[in-house]
C-alpha cells in the first residue's frame, strides 16, 4: 500500500480503542485482522456519524479508506464501514449486485427511530387486570405478586447465565511457545481464560464476550477457529455449555 491509495480492508475486529489525545478530538482506532495479518485503522470525527455504530457493534468489518504514511508504518484513515455479515447475506440472497448497491451508499446512521422500544407515536396498550382466583371456600382473592426478595433472587439467577467454552488444540507439533501463542488468540476474544496445558486445551468464559462482540456462541467459536488456523495453522474443536459439567460438543474446525 502506498500513501494516498484508496483501499478496502476486511477482517475480524481484534481491538477497538479511543484514547485521549492532545487536541481533545475523539479518534477511533481499530485493528482488524485476516489470514495475512493486522492493519491499523483510524476514524476521525467527521466519519463517526457514518461509521461509529458499525465499528463498535459488529465483529466482521469491511472498511473503505485512504492510506497514510506515519513514519515507517502505513495507516488507513477510514471513511465508511460495513458489517461484513450483512454484505455476505445480501450476496447469498440477492446476488453480487446487491453488495455493490450497499457499497455505493453510506450506512445509515442509527437514530432513535431504530429503537424497537419506541411506541411509534402511539401510547402503549393498557394492561388488563388478571381475573381473581378463588380459594376452596369460593371466596375470590387477588393474585399476589411475588415478594421483592423473590424477584431479586430471580433477577440474579438470570444475570448469572453463563457460557463456558472448552476448546482443544490439535497441532501437528507441540511446544510451550506455541501453546502460549494459542492462549493469546483466546485472550483476544475473552480475557477470562483458564489454561489446561496437560490436555492442550483451555476453558474460556464467553459470558461477557457474547454481548461485546454481538454474536452467539457458535459465531464466536467460528471466529476462534478461523484465527487459530490463519495465525498458527492449528485446527481445534470445542464444546460449550452453561458450566464446565454441562457442555455440548460439536464445534470443530
Amino acid at each position: 500500500m502506498h500513501p494516498g491509495q484508496r483501499v478496502l480492508v476486511a477482517g475480524v475486529r481484534a481491538s477497538t480503542q479511543t484514547p485521549p489525545i492532545a487536541s481533545g478530538k475523539r479518534i477511533i482506532f481499530v485493528t482488524p485482522e485476516d489470514g495475512s495479518g493486522l492493519v491499523g485503522l483510524g476514524f476521525f470525527e467527521d466519519s463517526h456519524e457514518r461509521c461509529a455504530h458499525t465499528v463498535f457493534h459488529h465483529g466482521l468489518l469491511l472498511v473503505r479508506g485512504t492510506v497514510e504514511a506515519r513514519g515507517p508504518r502505513r495507516t488507513v484513515v477510514g471513511e465508511m464501514a460495513w458489517d461484513l455479515d450483512e454484505l455476505a447475506a445480501a450476496r447469498a440472497t440477492h446476488g453480487p449486485q446487491a453488495v455493490l448497491d450497499l457499497l455505493g451508499q453510506a450506512p445509515r446512521a442509527r437514530t432513535r427511530a431504530d429503537d424497537p422500544r419506541r411506541h411509534c407515536g402511539r401510547p402503549p396498550a393498557p394492561l388488563e387486570r388478571p381475573p381473581a382466583r378463588r380459594n376452596p371456600l369460593g371466596r375470590p382473592h387477588p393474585l399476589r405478586p411475588p415478594k421483592p426478595r423473590e424477584r431479586r433472587m430471580s433477577d440474579a439467577r438470570g444475570a448469572r447465565s453463563r457460557a463456558i467454552l472448552r476448546i482443544h488444540f490439535h497441532p501437528s507439533e507441540r511446544s510451550e511457545e506455541l501453546y502460549g501463542q494459542l492462549l493469546t488468540v483466546l485472550d483476544g476474544i475473552s480475557s477470562r481464560v483458564e489454561p489446561l496445558p496437560a490436555g492442550w486445551s483451555a476453558y474460556v468464559d464467553l459470558s461477557g464476550a457474547l454481548t461485546y462482540w454481538g454474536r452467539d456462541v457458535e459465531g464466536l467459536v467460528a471466529v476462534l477457529h478461523l484465527r487459530l488456523l490463519a495465525l498458527h495453522g492449528v485446527p481445534s474443536s470445542a464444546g460449550a455449555g452453561p458450566s464446565r459439567n454441562r457442555q455440548v460438543p460439536g464445534f470443530r474446525k
